[in-house]
């Protein structure tokens, strides 16, 4: 009998190969959820605004390849050279977490889980959901940077941003709970000053915009000012994750100018309205379920599980390599096994506005 309930508890625990699923490392390491939390605390405790670079930073994974740890390989051609990603903000965090999973549980965690499980506990952290992450992904073994061109960018019309989240899998619903996470979010006057002084070319403002928070703006981001400067995306709650971000949007306060295009098209703005309504406690709860459901499906794209991937740490042997999360992208050829281990491409990089975000 108790043969029969060790090899239930055996089979339930052990990680699937194919599948993402709650609680995939139950067995193989039970600790290894809350060594994420516990990273991503210490280090929200110091700068609550790390929050929404995890966040950012897992989504970027996400959208280049999937959801495959690649972001995190470095180098001159890889994806996290990539212009859209020269913002991205995280990377320590997810160092940190390896090296106590590695000494905790080796070669059992990959890079790409911690990323999607930081991502909600940096959520849960800034007073928004959480939820059950799936796990099992597997790491990346390529990163390139021209594969980051697909990216959603600030300048985009509501149209491309819905055809790059639909390559995705995702439909108009999820763009907009998606975006919604701008509400802890910051960015750069450069990337939304064309906006303040002459955005018809004629001297004149993006009309879209609130003349008051127009001039609130035009104060933070002067015209020949520091275009590095950093801004809050959402102007009421800026490192609380609520829904203020959508009554921003509603109200022409909408920093970034593909946010505030969610209001032009009769779709997303039908969305906007639902989460930027007047009853406070609803249009919370209604949001933080969508967002959750939609984390749940951006983490699962194009996910590689079983002997699709590898989990990287450090080298163990002369004759196979493993990798740390932030890893060199320099390709490494093993004539004793006949194939690149790491192949990395590089491309020329768009124009920098078109690209980042």
């Amino acid at each position: 009998m108790w043969l029969l309930v060790f090899l239930v508890i055996l089979v339930v625990g052990l990680p699937v190969q194919g599948q993402l699923r709650n609680g995939f490392y139950a067995f193989p390491c039970p600790q290894a959820e809350a060594i994420v939390r516990s990273t991503v605390e210490a280090h929200f405790q110091k700068d609550p605004t790390i929050a929404a670079g995890l966040l950012r930073l897992h989504f970027h994974d996400c959208f280049v390849q999937g959801c495959d740890g690649s972001v995190l390989i470095t180098g001159s051609s890889a994806e996290r050279n990539a212009l859209p990603n020269q913002g991205l903000r995280g990377f320590e965090v997810i160092d940190d977490a390896k090296s106590l999973l590695e000494a905790s549980c080796p070669g059992v965690v990959s890079c790409a889980d911690i990323l999607a499980l930081a991502a909600r506990d940096a959520v849960d952290l800034s007073d928004g959901p959480s939820w059950a992450v799936p796990t099992g992904r597997k790491d990346g073994r390529v990163s390139s940077s021209s594969q980051a061109s697909n990216l959603p960018s600030p300048l985009d019309s509501i149209a491309t941003q819905k055809q790059k989240f639909a390559a995705k899998g995702l439909d108009d619903h999820d763009l907009v709970t998606l975006v919604g996470a701008h509400t802890i979010g910051q960015t750069d006057c450069i990337f939304f000053r064309y906006r303040l002084y002459n955005f018809t070319t004629t001297g004149n403002a993006d009309p879209t915009i609130n003349q008051s928070f127009l001039r609130q703006l035009q104060a933070l981001c002067p015209q020949n000012g520091d275009g590095s400067k950093r801004v809050a995306l959402d102007k009421d709650s800026q490192t609380k994750f609520d829904a203020s971000f959508f009554k921003n949007v509603r109200d022409g306060n909408g920093v970034l100018e593909s946010d505030q295009r969610l209001w032009d098209d009769a779709s997303t703005r039908n969305i906007v309205q639902n989460y930027a309504g007047d009853i406070r406690g609803l249009l919370g709860f209604r949001f933080d379920f969508d967002f959750s459901k939609a984390m749940i499906k951006m983490s699962s794209i194009e996910v590689k599980t079983g002997s699709d991937g590898d989990i990287r740490k450090e080298a163990e042997t002369s004759m196979h390599l493993f990798f740390q999360c932030p890893v060199s992208s320099r390709v490494w050829y093993l004539s004793q096994l006949r194939f690149n281990v790491l192949q990395i491409s590089v491309d020329d990089p768009p124009a920098l506005l078109n690209q980042l975000f």
